[in-house]
């Protein structure tokens, strides 16, 4: 709690049960720079239970998968090894 009293603000997603609740406002009792954001997903355990039920409209921006695309090669091996240049 020391640690997180040097943010300026901490944005809490917690678990919308019990014991998420009382954490949550454990913690926004002990310092004024806390802020619960578990409304995003209220009606839902959590934000993972949320995404997975097919929310996908938030703040009224649509929530996209995303996918890497492969990158170009470079001075290293698809392993992650430097390759030495002869």
């Amino acid at each position: 709690m020391k640690i997180i009293e040097y943010y300026n603000q901490v944005k809490l997603y917690l678990d919308n049960d019990e014991n998420g609740k009382r954490t949550t406002q454990s913690f926004m009792e002990h310092c004024s720079n806390y802020e619960d954001r578990s409304n995003l997903y209220s009606g839902f355990k959590d934000m993972n239970e949320w995404l997975m039920n097919g929310r996908k409209v938030l703040n009224g921006q649509t929530i996209q998968d995303v996918s890497l695309l492969p990158q170009r090669q470079s001075c290293f091996a698809p392993e992650g090894r430097k390759v030495n240049k002869k």
